[in-house]
């Protein structure tokens, strides 16, 4: 029977332990590539509940309500083999916005600004590196690490543009608007863009355990 040296062994553990970790934090990014719309969207805690806000956040929290904006509540963004993001929401009925801030793997806070439109476009902005995607009655960029009075004004300007704001700002309105942004078209060709990588990096860590396999069993055979 052939038994494997020491030094290929450690080869098969190397190269099974980099696959392994790949597929971990790139599966879900080509399974929201291949489905964008499979992304679930839930309700989490209502504007009165009692919530502590990570401290990444409480500075982004001050910024906006000094600009008019009210905490609405919370909601989660769950992609399919992946984490949670837990949304902290707020909207402005003046500012025709609404706000969402969240922490990323690593904990660095992120603010996203969005306007819904009554024609079911989206103006999408945000104060961190993404994906941006312009088409007619939709728009989504970002200026990265700017005051967020500043990103405020970038995206009312743009919003204008866009087309009419759609008028309600409550939980329930945001809770759909989130729904329809994952079921939007426009929506899904930015979520491609954004993931495209993932989805390499999903089919190369799997080429790579299958050419293992491969290999073990001609050895072995």
């Amino acid at each position: 029977m052939f038994q494997l040296t020491a030094t290929q062994l450690a080869i098969l553990i190397a190269v099974s332990g980099i696959a392994g970790w790949l597929l971990r934090k790139n599966l879900w990014r080509a399974i929201v590539y291949l489905f964008p719309t499979s992304v679930l969207i839930d309700d989490d805690a209502p504007a009165t509940a009692k919530l502590k806000l990570p401290d990444p956040l409480s500075k982004h929290a001050e910024t906006l309500t000094h600009l008019g904006f009210t905490f609405i509540g919370t909601h989660l963004e769950h992609p399919r083999l992946g984490a949670a993001v837990l949304m902290f929401d707020y909207a402005s009925e003046e500012q025709q916005a609404f706000a969402s801030l969240f922490l990323t793997e690593d904990d660095e806070a992120r603010v996203e600004l969005l306007t819904p439109t009554e024609a079911g476009g989206f103006v999408r902005t945000a104060n961190y590196r993404r994906t941006a995607l312009e088409e007619k009655g939709y728009f989504s960029g970002y200026l990265d690490r700017v005051p967020l009075d500043r990103l405020l004004q970038a995206h009312q300007r743009t919003a204008a543009g866009v087309g009419l704001p759609r008028t309600q700002w409550d939980t329930a309105a945001r809770l759909a608007a989130a729904r329809a942004w994952y079921q939007s078209p426009s929506a899904a060709r930015e979520l491609r863009r954004q993931h495209q990588s993932g989805l390499v990096w999903t089919f190369g860590a799997v080429v790579s355990l299958g050419l293992e396999g491969l290999a073990l069993a001609t050895l072995v055979g």
